[in-house]
């Protein structure tokens, strides 16, 4: 069945600091407002001089300009609740940490409990630079730790990164921190273990909306993002243009007990060992609503779309489009190794980009499909796992719209929109819509929800100085 826009499956939770972020973006009655210039010349001389003056509930107001050297980097509230944000916007607003290795710095560092009334805002953050034991070696722009719960709007981390074992070269949350992240961008990030972009590790329950992450590099795992044992609800984001040296999920890595819900999200050009898109690993359930995954790419092992590794895990997988992924060895757009399990329902998996075939199912596996197109039929699906393949799926051209072809652009530039002819339209199939967009060429208009979310209005999420990429990925 596909669940309707904006429900999330039965057993999903989401985090409590969505509710707190809402009151508090209403400012306590007395709060006082301080301006910080970057020449040092505002009511305080640096940013962090106003938050150890400020009361709890204070806003510190970055003016334009470039914020560097001490007292502009490695800021801490110290549990004290602030709102720290720019004038106006990230394109006018940027801390440059200037850290290098021997000389680690990051933007900001949250570690006594903070609550979601802590909140950074519209702010670019460039080199930052972190290195040494564990949590040190993670967040080269923010660090979120021990129990702080704060809001990060807004922000562009553009170009941060990790030394050897780093975890999140723009962002960590790292021990019992639930978070709120929402409109940010991810770019260029460099870590030297896990998560080019940002990580969510070991019970940090996040609500991820509206992110682009883009471009970024890890050296083993999770090139774009990392979860683990944690509950994250990530609506409406973009994964592109990720990369892994090492290991999986080139987009996202999902391991260790993590239980994230992806809702209207794409996967675009992403790179890594196995699991171009997403990989999991070590027991995780992951759940995909109304996904895209265009043009990922396992370089060595399976899954270019997603990759579930050998160890438990589990995957639901609800309207979604895995088109153009490619594989050299199993299951262009999904691999299910031994003991894991996947269920995909009312899905395409269509328009791979290499002769294998669109899925694979190990010994020891089970995949569930049902009430989806799948190219090549049951016979196409390899492997000597446990397959259950539904009397409802069949078989066809999709019909898309524009597609992209096998190695377009890694940004997304196509139309998954279906014809109004297609097989995969609610009037066609039995099983009502199947795939992420509805009828959006033809004689029938574009339905509501997800279809009417053109590329056009997905680019500009991306408000970074840098277009979105024109090469291939």
């Amino acid at each position: 069945m596909r669940f309707p826009d904006g429900a999330l499956p039965r057993g999903s939770r989401l985090s409590t600091p969505v509710v707190a972020a809402l009151l508090a973006a209403v400012a306590p009655l007395g709060a006082a407002e301080h301006s910080v210039r970057a020449d040092g010349l505002g009511d305080f001389p640096t940013i962090q001089a106003a938050v150890d003056s400020a009361d709890a509930g204070d806003v510190i107001v970055l003016e334009d300009g470039v914020f560097t050297g001490n007292g502009n980097r490695d800021v801490r509230f110290f549990g004290k609740d602030l709102v720290v944000r720019s004038r106006n916007g990230p394109g006018a607003c940027t801390i440059d940490c200037e850290g290098s290795s021997g000389d680690p710095h990051r933007a900001f560092r949250l570690d006594a409990g903070e609550t979601p009334a802590s909140r950074i805002e519209g702010i670019t953050i460039v080199g930052g630079f972190v290195e040494g034991p564990f949590p040190e070696s993670g967040g080269g722009g923010i660090l979120i730790a021990y129990g702080s719960h704060p809001v990060v709007t807004d922000c562009v981390f553009d170009g941060n990164r990790t030394g050897f074992q780093g975890f999140g070269a723009g962002l960590l949350a790292w021990e019992d921190c639930d978070i709120t992240l929402t409109d940010c961008v991810f770019v260029h990030g460099e870590s030297g273990w896990y998560g080019g972009g940002f990580v969510l590790r070991r019970f940090c329950d996040a609500t991820v909306e509206r992110c682009i992450v883009l471009d970024n590099e890890a050296l083993h795992a999770g090139g774009g993002a990392s979860i683990t044992r944690s509950n994250a609800i990530v609506n409406d984001c973009v994964f592109a243009d990720n990369r892994v040296t090492e290991a999986g999920g080139g987009g996202v890595l999902v391991k260790a007990e993590a239980e994230p819900v992806f809702t209207r999200c794409v996967f675009v050009g992403n790179r890594a060992w196995a699991g171009g898109g997403i990989g999991l690993g070590n027991d995780p359930r992951v759940t995909l609503v109304d996904c895209l995954f265009d043009g990922n790419v396992s370089q060595v092992g399976g899954g270019g779309a997603i990759e579930l590794d050998a160890n438990r895990c589990g995957a639901l997988l609800t309207g979604c489009t895995l088109v153009n992924n490619a594989a050299p060895g199993w299951g262009q757009h999904l691999y299910v190794g031994p003991t894991s399990d996947a269920t995909v329902r009312n899905s395409i998996l269509s328009g791979g980009c290499t002769a294998m075939n669109p899925a694979r199912v190990e010994y020891g596996g089970t995949l569930d499909i049902d009430c989806s197109l799948v190219e090549g039929g049951e016979e196409a699906v390899s492997g000597g796992g446990t397959l259950i393949y539904g009397p409802d799926n069949f078989d066809g051209d999709p019909m898309f719209c524009d597609p992209d072809t096998c190695g377009a652009s890694s940004w997304p530039t196509g139309d998954y929109t279906l014809d109004s002819q297609s097989p995969a339209t609610a009037g066609q199939s039995g099983c009502g819509l199947v795939g992420a967009f509805p009828v959006g060429c033809g004689a029938t208009p574009v339905e509501g929800g997800i279809g009417g979310r053109s590329w056009g209005r997905v680019k500009v999420l991306y408000r970074g100085t840098r277009n979105p990429p024109s090469g291939g990925g």
